[in-house]
């Protein structure tokens, strides 16, 4: 089958759009898989950080998700697993040679297996952060907060603008929210839309975080049934 990329949007100059998606292994509301529909929301981005991406499990027929989205939209995926070898979180960026980091994160009894996946291209100022934390029954994701925020301390005080997406399974003002914001990030969308889940959404739990070197010029939560997540888009001023 020939894969044909779709259209992706040209951005203002000196913007950059970063896009954070879970993709549910790219399955929709309506449990059709649905990779071609998240590619049109992606395209409307130059980054993505995604979470929940399968890159071969029997569920969706053994389908490499991250593939196909790296032929959809003509991009590098920098994939980190999280579960398994095949099920983690990534950045799709338009850059073939990246300085990247893989860190796995303590589960602190969770089901699923989480990580951060650390990007930066090598024409790029701006370093990538995708996650993905997992609640556990006991303090939901405060103590997996905790260690995210010990690896993003270094990520920070390594100079240069930062930004930080994905699905984050907390709620604005938790305790696990304030150790995020106490690393110097700031939401990139205080008091936003609600993310989840996409077809009656109640919670806000996937946010974008940055640096406060980099303005925000437009936040966009758009309207899809591709997840049950609702993508979180954010146009930020890079110069």
């Amino acid at each position: 089958m020939t894969i044909r990329p779709v259209a992706t949007s040209t951005p203002v100059p000196g913007t950059t759009t970063v896009a954070a998606y879970n993709l549910r292994m790219g399955y929709g509301i309506d449990g059709r898989f649905s990779t071609l529909e998240v590619a049109r929301v992606l395209a409307r981005s130059q980054v993505a950080l995604i979470s929940e991406v399968d890159r071969g499990w029997y569920l969706n027929g053994g389908q490499d998700q991250l593939a196909i989205l790296e032929r959809l939209l003509g991009r590098t995926a920098w994939f980190g697993a999280a579960a398994d070898p095949v099920w983690g979180d990534a950045v799709l960026i338009d850059a073939d040679r990246v300085s990247i980091e893989r860190h796995p994160l303590p589960s602190h009894g969770a089901v699923t297996g989480a990580g951060a996946v650390v990007v930066q291209g090598e024409v790029s100022p701006i370093t990538y952060v995708s996650t993905h934390l997992q609640p556990t029954s006991g303090d939901g994701v405060t103590a997996q907060a905790a260690d995210l925020a010990a690896i993003l301390e270094q990520v920070v005080a390594g100079g240069g603008p930062v930004v930080l997406g994905g699905d984050f399974n907390m709620l604005e003002g938790s305790e696990a929210y304030e150790t995020i914001a106490a690393t110097g990030l700031v939401d990139a969308d205080p008091g936003g839309a609600l993310t989840s889940p996409a077809d009656e959404p109640s919670q806000r739990i996937d946010y974008v975080f940055v640096t406060p070197d980099l303005a925000v010029l437009d936040v966009e939560v758009t309207s899809t049934l591709a997840s049950d997540h609702l993508p979180v888009l954010v146009t930020l001023e890079t110069g």
